[in-house]
Order: structure tokens, then C-alpha cells, then sequence
């Protein structure tokens, strides 16, 4: 447009000088000259050709060096066409040009047009490097769009007026192209903004389309891995504990018979212990492996945390044979990573409907068949039953009150007499802990002593049995000049304590008695292989503590035990008297343990006696002290004091 502007304001100058004469052009124009001016149109043409070029290439970022070219080659050619247009108007007004001056403007141009070429070919390979690229068209938004240009339009028409003399005509035609070139520059202007700012917005829309689409993908992909978080278990890959929840409600719905198999790793944490959370993990993995290969499709299986995984399998299926079948299967080792590594495994099996028919008692029947199995030798696999399920559950009700029962003063200690076989005189007591819940009325000691074991309460009750104890023998001693004993019954677990013969030293003392008044009971089993529990047997006999060892002749020592620990009496099992009269095995026995005991100095006392026979039996073979319901049987304090101290 600004070409076509300048262009037109040119014809008008022209036209103002050649058209507009008081003579024709055909009247003084000779061949030459029509020949010179058949030249200059072709220059005029070729100028504006040259201006569109340079025009058109002043939109791009180009190399300085292609710059200066195109300026080169086109400041040539107009030096040359303004030559041919000097000669020309010398023609028209009938003069003689000086040829001197325009042959050098010609030199000049020539000389230019060819540097430029010359040039070109000089610097090909950067032109052609600069050319490999893709020219970047600015794009940002027009504004004021020719106000160059149309400051150069302001100046050639000033020209054309001048020129023309300031003619009426030239004027308004000049303003005109002015004006003209003026609006259409605006409303291009407005126009390549409107497109420019279109495009954008396409541009800006489709980006926003790509990262739509893009965050949409994205988001699927993050909720499927959410969705597989959410269900699976991300070690074995196998579904969680919320997808068995689900399943297994699903499968309550369709109401079709179905067994759960609970299944538990053997030893497992002691693997897991020993060589490490990587090596667990793998054993993990191939766990899971190991059971899909031995279930049918039909089955479902889940991991439910930890070293428990679940199956869910329908009674149409052999049950027992695939449980017997996995059991078999874990028999045989796994290798990772080189190593064989040995566990077994516990399943315990419910099944709908037959035991329950609701989602918690299925899987709380299916963990008390796995705890059954566990408790036995494990390796195995065991069917809910009710009996003994009720027997659990009691078990798990006494846990949860235990913890109770010492801060509501529920325990309560019977005791029951010994006695000198000889002149059948009272020589101690043995103290007894009892239970008295108020619900559940009197529980017997071994109902609750092994679940305060496994609780960790053992320490707390058994040394309220002993304070209890020692107290109440600091009371009888107070009204009876016989130097009577207490002997009270110690859990192994007890013995393993590191503070227990401290903390026993500092009740003796509070209590003010002598240490070998009190008598502490062991089991025959406490102490065959703990090393521990030796250690503190010593260490009681340097406090001048006698230890007895209670129902012996049953357990699992050696006799040899009796000449390597500190030992002063031994308690013979009832199981050995009850039938003392009519066996003569139970009585080779206990005549052979009671001689036993004379030679290494140590007393016998026998449980159980129920007859003036086995009695006198026990009497001939020289048993010390006896303890039995034939005498009395395990009594409360108070009753203890009316009927040997004469208290009421």
C-alpha cells in the first residue's frame, strides 16, 4: 500500500511535468527519446518492484549482511533509473543534458548493482546459512502501522506542490493520497490487530485444549494408580484388606455358601528380624505366588497385612484338600536371592452359613481356628469349633478384666497348710492367689495366671501375692511362738526380671521377716534351659531364700538339676500319690525320689494325700512334710486364723 502511495504521488509529479505542458510529448519527442523513455518506464516498473521487495523484507529479521545487500542493489538501480529520468526530462524541454554528469550517475549505479552481486556471491555461504533457518515473523501487535512511511508520503506530496507550483489540482490529488493512505492504514491497523489478536486466541485455545486434554490424562492416570492404591496391596499386588471387605460383602449378598481361610506365616517376624525388611518383603512376594498357584479360579485371595493373606473359596470346592494342599506346599523351602528360606504356614477356616452369617463373626471364628492352630504345633490347618471357640472367647473376656481386677481389689490369697508327717504339727503355709471377679464369680488360678503371663501383668500380681503374703505371716507370727513359713509360687516369667530379687529384698525388709521364712515355689520346667533364671536362684540363696520345686517327678528336668542348683525341697506331684496305694510303679517312684532327696539333704513334701494309707505309706518311706484336702484345704485368711490361732 505505502508503494502504490508513493507511486501515484509520483506519477503526479511526472504527469505534472511532462503531461501537463503547453506542448505535446509527440511533437518534440523523437525516436531516441521515446526509446529513453521506454527505458524509464521499465525503471519506474523495476523501482517499483524493488521498493515492494524491500518492503516486504523489511518484515523479517534478517542477517545485517543480506541487508546492506538488498540496500546496495536498490540504492544502484535508483541512482541508475534517476539518471535515465534526468536524461528524459532534458529531452522533453528540448535541452542537451551534460552526458559527463549523467554517464557518471550510470558508473555509479552500475558499480553498485554489481558490488552487490559481486558481494552476493561473496557471501553465499552465510546467506545460504541464514537461509536454512526459518525466518521468524514478528509477532506482536501492529500498532501506528506506516507512520514512516506516510511521513515520507508528506514530504513528496509537499513536493508535488511545489513542483506544480501549489496547483489547486496536485494539491487535492496529493491530500487525497495522503488522506487516503491515512484511513486505510487505520482501519488495517485495526484489522491486523483483530487478526493478530484472533490468531492468538487460537493459539492461546489450542494450548489450553493440549493441557486440558493433558491434565485429563493425567488425572486418569492418577486415579487409576489411586484406585490401585486404594484396593491393592502395592508389594504383592494382590487385592487389600478394603477390597476382601467389599468382596465379602458382595459375596453375603448373593447368599451362596463359601469358607474363609484365614492363613498366617510361621515365624515369620524372626525371619523378618534376622535378615531384614528385603528379604521379608521378598518372602512376601513369593508367598503370594506360592498360594495363587495352589487355588482354583474360582478363588479369591487378598492380602490383609503383615504376613496374613485370605481366601475366600466356594463350598463347591474341596475345602480341606486345598488347605491340606497349601499346608503341604509351604513344607518346601523358598529361594531368594540364592538363599533357602523355611516357613510354614496356619490357616483357620470358617464357613457361611454353617457358623456365622455376618461378616464380623466370619472372619472373628475364622481367627480363632488360626489361633487354635497357632497354639498348638502350627503347620496346620483347623476348622472353627464352637466349643472351643467359647472357651477363647472366655479367655479374651478374662484378659480384658484383668487389667481391672488388681486396682478393684478382685484378687484374694487362700492358704493352705503343711505339716510335719512325724508329729503332724503346722509348719508354714502355702499361699494361694484367688479371684473373685463379680461377675464371673471365683476363677481359678489356672484360668488367669498363663493370660497375665502373656499380658505382662505377672509382675504386678505376683508381687501383690507376695507383700499380701508376707504380710499376713508377719501377723500370724505375732501371736504364735512357732517359727512358721510362707511359700508362694513365682512365675518364670518373674525370674527373668532383673529387678525381681531386689525389689524381693526390699519387702523382707519393709516387712521386717527373715528371708528363710518365705519359700519360693518353681515349676521343673522354669528353668531346664534358661540360664537367666539360674543366675537368680543363686542370687535368692545368698538372700538365704529356700527354693522348692513344686509338683516334681512330672516335669522335664534331670535329676542332675538337683545337685547344680540351690534346691531345699521338693514337692512331690499328686499325680505320683493319687494312685500311690494300687500302683507299685508310683510307689518304686516316689520311694526312689524320697531317698533321693535324704542323701542330698533335701526335704519332700507330698501333695495330694486323700488316705490314712498312703499317709502311713508316706510315712514309712520317710517323706518330711505333707499338704493335702486330708488335712484342709485351701482356706481365706480369717478362716486360716480361727482354726489354728484361735481368732475369730
Amino acid at each position: 500500500m505505502d508503494t502504490i502511495a508513493t507511486v501515484t504521488l509520483l506519477g503526479v509529479i511526472v504527469w505534472y511535468l511532462f503531461g501537463l505542458q503547453r506542448y505535446f510529448i509527440q511533437d518534440v519527442l523523437t525516436v531516441e527519446a521515446w526509446l529513453i523513455f521506454a527505458y524509464l518506464s521499465v525503471d519506474i516498473i523495476l523501482l517499483v518492484v524493488l521498493t515492494i521487495i524491500y518492503q516486504v523484507y523489511r518484515q523479517f529479521r534478517l542477517s545485517k549482511t543480506v541487508n546492506w545487500l538488498i540496500f546496495l542493489q536498490i540504492s544502484g538501480f535508483i541512482i541508475f533509473c534517476l539518471a535515465d529520468f534526468i536524461e528524459f526530462y532534458f529531452i522533453v524541454q528540448g535541452t542537451v543534458a551534460q552526458a559527463q554528469q549523467l554517464e557518471v550517475m550510470w558508473t555509479i549505479g552500475f558499480i553498485l548493482i554489481v558490488s552487490a552481486g559481486f558481494l552476493t556471491l561473496k557471501y553465499q555461504n552465510k546467506i545460504l546459512v541464514a537461509e536454512q533457518h526459518p525466518l521468524q515473523i514478528e509477532t506482536k501487535i501492529p500498532t501506528n502501522i506506516g507512520v514512516q512511511t506516510i511521513n515520507y508520503l508528506y514530504g513528496l506530496a509537499f513536493l508535488a506542490m511545489i513542483v506544480s507550483q501549489f496547483a489547486f489540482g496536485v494539491i487535492i490529488v496529493a491530500s487525497g493520497v495522503v488522506i487516503v493512505r491515512y484511513i486505510i492504514s487505520m482501519y488495517l491497523e485495526i484489522y491486523l490487530r483483530n487478526q493478530i489478536l484472533l490468531e492468538q486466541y487460537k493459539q492461546i485455545n489450542n494450548e489450553l485444549e493440549k493441557t486440558v486434554e493433558k491434565r485429563t490424562l493425567e488425572i486418569v492416570e492418577k486415579n487409576r494408580e489411586l484406585e490401585q492404591l486404594a484396593n491393592y496391596d502395592s508389594l504383592t499386588e494382590l487385592p487389600n484388606s478394603r477390597f476382601f471387605t467389599r468382596y465379602l460383602a458382595e459375596k453375603l449378598e448373593r447368599d451362596q455358601p463359601f469358607a474363609i481361610l484365614f492363613t498366617d506365616l510361621d515365624r515369620f517376624k524372626v525371619i523378618n528380624d534376622w535378615y531384614g525388611h528385603d528379604r521379608g518383603d521378598a518372602l512376601l512376594q513369593a508367598v503370594a505366588k506360592r498360594l495363587q498357584a495352589q487355588l482354583p479360579e474360582t478363588a479369591f485371595l487378598a492380602r490383609l497385612g503383615g504376613d496374613e493373606f485370605v481366601i475366600i473359596l466356594p463350598l463347591d470346592q474341596p475345602v480341606t484338600e486345598i488347605a491340606q494342599r497349601i499346608v503341604t506346599a509351604f513344607r518346601q523351602s523358598f529361594l531368594l536371592a540364592g538363599h533357602h528360606t523355611h516357613t510354614t504356614i496356619s490357616i483357620g477356616i470358617s464357613q457361611y452359613p454353617e457358623d456365622a452369617e455376618n461378616e464380623a463373626d466370619l472372619i472373628k471364628f475364622a481367627d480363632i481356628a488360626l489361633y487354635d492352630v497357632k497354639n498348638a504345633n502350627k503347620n496346620n490347618f483347623a476348622y472353627y469349633n464352637k466349643v472351643e471357640a467359647t472357651n477363647q472367647i472366655q479367655a479374651f473376656a478374662i484378659e480384658h478384666e484383668l487389667y481391672n481386677a488388681l486396682e478393684n481389689q478382685e484378687f484374694m490369697v487362700y492358704y493352705q497348710p503343711q505339716f510335719d508327717l512325724q508329729n503332724r504339727q503346722l509348719v508354714g503355709f502355702e499361699a494361694l492367689i484367688r479371684w473373685q471377679h463379680p461377675t464371673l464369680g471365683m476363677i481359678a488360678p489356672e484360668q488367669f495366671i498363663p493370660i497375665a503371663e502373656d499380658i505382662g501383668l505377672i509382675h504386678e500380681v505376683g508381687e501383690w501375692v507376695l507383700m499380701t503374703a508376707l504380710q499376713q505371716l508377719k501377723a500370724w507370727q505375732a501371736i504364735t511362738d512357732k517359727k512358721l513359713k510362707i511359700a508362694v509360687n513365682l512365675s518364670p516369667k518373674q525370674l527373668q526380671c532383673p529387678e525381681f530379687v531386689g525389689r524381693l529384698s526390699h519387702l523382707l525388709s519393709t516387712v521386717e521377716l527373715n528371708a528363710e521364712q518365705l519359700e519360693l515355689e518353681i515349676t521343673e520346667s522354669s528353668f531346664v534351659k534358661e540360664e537367666k533364671i539360674k543366675v537368680t536362684l543363686y542370687k535368692l540363696q545368698l538372700l538365704g531364700i529356700p527354693i522348692a520345686i513344686d509338683d516334681f517327678g512330672t516335669g522335664y528336668s534331670s535329676l542332675g538339676q538337683l545337685k547344680r542348683l540351690p534346691i531345699q525341697k521338693i514337692k512331690i506331684a499328686r499325680e505320683l500319690i493319687a494312685d500311690i496305694a494300687n500302683s507299685q510303679v508310683d510307689q518304686a517312684i516316689v520311694e526312689a525320689l524320697i531317698k533321693m532327696a535324704k542323701k542330698l539333704e533335701i526335704i519332700t513334701i507330698a501333695e495330694g494325700v486323700e488316705t490314712e494309707s498312703e499317709l502311713q505309706f508316706l510315712e514309712q518311706l520317710g517323706c518330711e512334710h505333707v499338704q493335702s484336702y486330708y488335712f484342709c484345704p485351701p482356706l481365706p485368711a480369717n478362716e486360716v486364723a480361727a482354726r489354728y490361732f484361735k481368732m475369730t
